[in-house]
């Protein structure tokens, strides 16, 4: 059950935060699109009925104005096929844009401490983010190291093997190199390399 929550409840809200957060108009958005919002409503009045039925019903006879209980509605069904990685992108540009936020944060706090900055939060605000082409050589040499010691069985990579095999070939010397495998383990957990 506490699976069931978290991944198919919490994240769910989690997703629904993020997606508000990202279309705020002061983030440069147009704001949630309505039926966007009604379809997330539905389905979290189904996801939630097991947990908190009473709730679930409030949601979908009172605010989404449905003629007959959620006890009876269908559950959720996925449409399509999932793209991993696009999955893979959207968690990279949600840890991309926490860290562009923590740091305009932290920026926000020297200054009311009377430090001088650069960055200066009564202007807009706007980023522009540029995708390589290609990896430079010392991450294709980590990402071939990565796919060679890639367990298809497990989806996982031995962190002693990894290490080993860094050391042998020199890469571990460049302090490039953990924190980029770390953040292409965590990117792409679920993804073949």
């Amino acid at each position: 059950m506490d699976d069931s929550l978290k991944y198919g409840y919490y994240e769910y809200q989690s997703a629904r935060d993020w997606y508000r957060e990202v279309t705020l108009p002061e983030n440069g958005g147009d704001g949630m699109h309505a039926d966007l919002v009604f379809y997330f409503l539905r389905t979290s009045a189904l996801l939630a009925q097991p947990f908190i039925p009473h709730y679930a019903e409030y949601i979908w006879r009172d605010i989404l104005e449905e003629p007959t209980t959620v006890q009876s509605a269908l559950w959720p069904e996925v449409e399509g096929e999932s793209n991993e990685g696009v999955l893979a992108q959207l968690q990279y540009m949600r840890g991309v844009l926490s860290n562009m936020r923590s740091t305009e944060a932290a920026m926000t706090k020297k200054k009311g401490k009377g430090k001088t900055i650069t960055y200066d939060p009564s202007k807009p605000r706007s980023a522009r983010i540029f995708v390589a082409a290609k990896y430079p050589a010392w991450q294709d040499d980590a990402i071939a190291v990565l796919r060679e010691l890639y367990d298809e069985s497990s989806k996982s990579v031995d962190d002693k093997k990894l290490r080993e095999k860094l050391q042998s070939s020199g890469l571990i010397k460049d302090k490039r190199i953990m924190p980029f495998i770390s953040m292409i383990k965590v990117c792409c957990h679920t993804l073949p390399l």
